[in-house]
């Protein structure tokens, strides 16, 4: 099957809101990408057809109900300093294959993301500086199991809540019961990288033999030496038990002649 080639919606003065007759008048491409310029996803603005979509730096305004029923959509992308701000209710309402998410938005509407059963994990962009308005049901009916997001913007959501967000395993999280909400930690600091909840242990692996010498020496792991180890004496036991056996039945034989003679 043919790769389809994302299409580039340009940027026209004073139109400002990306609409969906702008999108069906250019066949309703599948793959979209909007250029900077662009504030507004109005709502609407996509159907079925929508399968990714790129969403630039200006876009600060998805309205409600804008990707609602896009059941192909699986892929949302936005831009590292992206200044989106808010997103509206029902915004993405049965978008059913949607899998993962980064959001930069400081204001999320009601079930904005209700019924994306197959949403299992998002992240919180380490940029949001200001203050988070969530509405408490944003992920209901979704199937969100792991959630990712600095000290930082955890303290941002409770700055109004009475019933504190933790970091931990199976807590309650903005319309789901059981989420595990993990801190996000940079890698390093050299490249700003992030681990996405997984910490990456700089020290060498449990029984690793590091190389000797100059030239360099064996890697194998002291698990792995015993196992020769242990192989080596087996081999050698059970030629040991050979010999003996022999030994014995020529001993035996020898005797047997000796009985025979006197």
């Amino acid at each position: 099957m043919a790769t389809v080639a994302p299409i580039s919606f340009k940027y026209e003065r004073g139109t400002d809101t990306f609409t969906h007759d702008i999108w069906v008048a250019n066949n309703s491409p599948p793959h979209v990408i909007l250029e900077e310029g662009w504030t507004i996803i109005a709502s609407g603005a996509f159907d079925s057809k929508l399968v990714t979509i790129h969403i630039p730096k200006s876009v600060g305004t998805i309205q409600p109900y804008a990707f609602r029923n896009c059941t192909s959509l699986k892929e949302v992308r936005f831009v590292n300093d992206s200044d989106l701000y808010i997103i509206g209710g029902y915004a993405f309402e049965n978008c059913i294959l949607l899998e993962s998410l980064v959001i930069h938005a400081n204001k999320i509407g009601a079930n904005a993301f209700n019924g994306c059963t197959m949403l299992k994990s998002i992240r919180f962009s380490p940029n949001l500086n200001k203050y988070l308005n969530l509405a408490e049901n944003i992920f209901t009916g979704s199937g969100l199991e792991t959630v990712i997001m600095k000290s930082t913007v955890l303290e941002k959501m409770n700055t109004d809540r009475t019933d504190k967000l933790l970091f931990g395993n199976k807590l309650p999280f903005y319309g789901r019961r059981a989420v595990t909400i993990i801190e996000d930690r940079p890698i390093n600091a050299e490249n700003n990288n992030f681990e996405m909840g997984l910490r990456q242990s700089t020290e060498p692996s449990r029984g690793t033999i590091p190389k000797r010498g100059p030239g360099g020496g064996s890697r194998r792991t002291h698990h792995a030496r015993n196992r020769i180890n242990i192989k080596r004496k087996y081999t050698k036991r059970r030629y040991n038990r050979k010999t003996r056996v022999r030994r014995s039945k020529k001993h035996n034989k020898s005797h047997g002649r000796q009985k025979r003679k006197i």
